[in-house]
C-alpha cells in the first residue's frame, strides 16, 4: 500500500509490529494518533517510554515490578494479607 507520508508508513510499521495488529489496523491508530490533540501522542510515548525502560523485574521472585523488590516481596507477611 502506497502511504502519502513516510512518516506515516514509519508508523504504521512499527504499530503493525505489536501482537494482533495488522497493517489496516495499524494505520487505522496512526491516523487517529494524527487527529488527538499533541499532548496526548506525547502523554502515550512518554508512557511507553516509561514501560520500556523503568519497568523491571522483581529480583527475588522475577515479578513485574518497578522496583528492585516487587510489592509482594517486600511485604514480610508475603501474599497472606486478606483481601479487602
Amino acid at each position: 500500500m502506497q502511504y502519502p507520508s513516510q512518516y506515516i508508513e514509519k508508523a504504521v510499521e512499527e504499530i503493525a509490529k505489536l501482537p494482533g495488529i495488522g497493517r489496516k489496523t495499524a494505520l487505522r491508530l496512526a491516523l487517529h494518533l494524527l487527529r488527538r490533540e499533541e499532548s496526548e501522542t506525547e502523554s502515550l510515548a512518554g508512557a511507553l517510554l516509561d514501560l520500556r525502560l523503568k519497568t523491571r523485574y522483581c529480583s527475588n521472585c522475577h515479578n513485574l515490578s518497578d522496583t528492585e523488590i516487587c510489592a509482594i516481596c517486600a511485604n514480610p507477611a508475603g501474599m497472606l494479607l486478606p483481601f479487602a
